[in-house]
């Protein structure tokens, strides 16, 4: 108590008070000192700390306050950047104008306008070129200020030189990196703009489908596909092949440049692997070119492998699924679970679906095959205790338009401790709609009700046979 009435008191000293009888003992050197101190903090925060806060929206006062100051110099460069944009914009958009009012007699852009309009362009290239200068003469590796420079050279073998300069000081130079890959592949320097690709993928991931295209467009001259395939094969840039034959399907229109490309790197040892064979052959198909898709998946494929191809592939479940769609497909299961149970606990590979209570979106599994028109015989094992209103059906249909099925089992339901062979005999059309079709194991549920399933389903030894055709009989004389 004593101590807050002193500090209380109405006699005591105010801050302002004590501080000014603190200064008014100092000697006349020490307030010169302080005064010098005072000074050197202000300038500092004016041409220092000032500048660097307004450099990015208020580019002119950080100028004001220090003439030289890089990143404010820089952001003046990039706003009259923009404004030369908009003048050749204009110009250009004037140019298709007066081209159009040509065809329909209308006047055409006054001469005054042009002219203006390019003396407003010279002096936007003048105001670039002279901040980027300025920048340098302080900064010589500024890789921002290069590629300034580049963009306003008067040719291009000065632009090109300084875009090299400014990529060399920085890979995530992306204006500089775009430019130099449009200007190689103009030039048909394949090398060199793969290299650029590369580096654009790499850095600027909004970018690499434009990379993408570049590299794909260069494939078309045997030197650039050459070049490519040399690129992507190498250890080194796996994740650049990744990224390709990720975006390839996206990024061209002719399906045989992607098909090309994925030959070339076969030839050089390197096959295209399942993930990058996935997008292209699923893009075939999403475009009903499932020809084009089904030999593409043939021609690619390691030659171990495909004297094993059959009219159904990889039936016995012996090897593992690759997700392709001549390969067993299984779509996102809900309240189930599909596994393949290994040689070591069966007589062989063995596909189990496993079901919960309740409601079961079903794993449907299925496979696209390409039989040709004709008799055939589906044959499938399979045992296990499945309880629900419906049963499981193998079911094949044409690809493509929506089609009653071809053929389809007897219901699957109950219990079935024994193997036991499923049969169905079924005819391919000979009619385009029929030229692929979808071998699958569906619950055959009609409605909401009868998604109730319980148990498990054992599978094995699905097999296609094709039928002899019906002997013909001779009508009797």
């Amino acid at each position: 108590m004593t101590e807050r009435r002193r500090r209380q008191r109405p006699d005591a000293p105010p801050a302002a008070a004590k501080f000014a009888g603190a200064t008014g003992r100092l000697t006349l050197p020490q307030r010169m000192i302080l005064l010098v101190i005072g000074t050197s903090l202000l300038w500092l925060v004016a041409t220092v700390s000032l500048p660097a806060a307004l450099a990015d929206f208020s580019p002119d006062a950080a100028l004001w306050l220090k003439p030289n100051h890089s990143r404010a110099l820089l952001n003046k460069a990039e706003q009259s950047r923009r404004l030369l944009l908009d003048a050749l914009k204009d110009t250009q958009e004037s140019a298709q104008t007066a081209a159009l009012d040509f065809t329909r007699s209308a006047p055409p852009v006054a001469p005054d306008a042009k002219a203006a309009r390019a003396t407003e362009i010279e002096a936007r290239r003048s105001e670039i070129r002279a901040a980027a200068l300025r920048v340098l003469r302080q900064e010589p590796l500024n890789a921002r200020a290069l590629t300034l420079l580049g963009e306003v050279a008067v040719n291009s073998t000065e632009a090109r030189n300084y875009m090299e300069a400014a990529v060399k000081r920085s890979r995530g130079e992306t204006r500089a990196v775009a430019w130099l890959l449009n200007d190689s592949f103009q030039r048909k320097d394949f090398v060199a703009a793969i290299r650029f690709a590369d580096i654009l993928m790499r850095t600027s991931p909004n970018l690499r489908p434009l990379a993408t295209a570049f590299l794909a467009s260069a494939s078309n001259d045997d030197q650039g596909r050459s070049a490519l395939a040399t690129h992507l094969t190498d250890p080194v840039n796996a994740d650049i092949r990744r990224m390709f034959f990720q975006l390839l399907p996206r990024s061209v229109s002719a399906s045989a440049t992607s098909h090309a490309i994925m030959t070339a790197v076969k030839g050089l040892g390197a096959p295209p692997m399942v993930a990058e064979l996935k997008p292209y052959l699923d893009d075939l198909i999403a475009k009903k070119d499932v020809d084009a898709a089904y030999f593409a998946w043939l021609d690619l494929m390691p030659p171990g492998e495909l004297s094993a191809v059959g009219l159904i592939n990889n039936g016995d479940f012996e090897r593992e699924f690759s997700g392709l769609p001549f390969d067993w497909r299984i779509a996102s299961p809900l309240n189930a679970t599909v596994d393949v149970v290994p040689a070591s606990q069966t007589s062989g590979r063995t596909i189990v679906i496993r079901f919960g209570s309740g409601r079961v979106r079903f794993p449907t599994l299925s496979q696209l095959t390409m039989l040709p028109a004709g008799r055939y015989r589906l044959s499938v094992k399979h045992r296990g205790d499945v309880s629900a209103k419906r049963g499981l059906r193998w079911r094949i249909r044409c690809f493509g338009k929506p089609q009653p099925p071809i053929g389809e089992t007897d219901m699957i339901l109950g219990r079935q401790l024994d193997w036991l062979t499923v049969v169905v005999d079924f005819e391919v059309p000979a009619t385009p709609e029929c030229r692929a079709q979808q071998v699958a194991l569906i619950h055959d549920a009609r409605s909401a009700s009868e998604e109730l399933i319980s148990g498990e389903a054992w599978f094995d030894a699905v097999a296609i046979e094709a039928l002899p055709a019906p002997a013909l009989t001779t009508p009797p004389l």
